[in-house]
């Protein structure tokens, strides 16, 4: 199957595209993102579904070597375009 995500579809300046984060201090990262890496790998979405292991492993990793900083989801929702949503103008 081919990568259809590959490339990130052209938006006019003017439509912000939402961002959906999740940090990796949160305790429901990992199963998260476990998750969309079986989304990923049953689409045949390889090259991504590679992508995100190493995100998997990096967030892993992290909550490994700051368990006192791991709770659960306690951040707010960012609209986009907002500042410090990432998806910034």
């Amino acid at each position: 199957m081919h990568d259809t995500f590959s490339k990130e579809p052209e938006v006019p300046e003017s439509d912000v595209m939402p961002i959906f984060a999740i940090k990796a201090s949160d305790n429901l990262a990992p199963a998260t993102v476990a998750a969309y890496l079986s989304f990923c790998e049953q689409r045949g979405l390889r090259g991504h579904a590679e992508q995100v292991r190493t995100a998997l492993a990096e967030i892993e990793a992290w909550r490994a070597k700051h368990p006192g900083l791991c709770k659960d989801p306690f951040h707010e929702h960012a609209p986009a375009g907002s500042p410090g949503s990432g998806s910034e103008v």
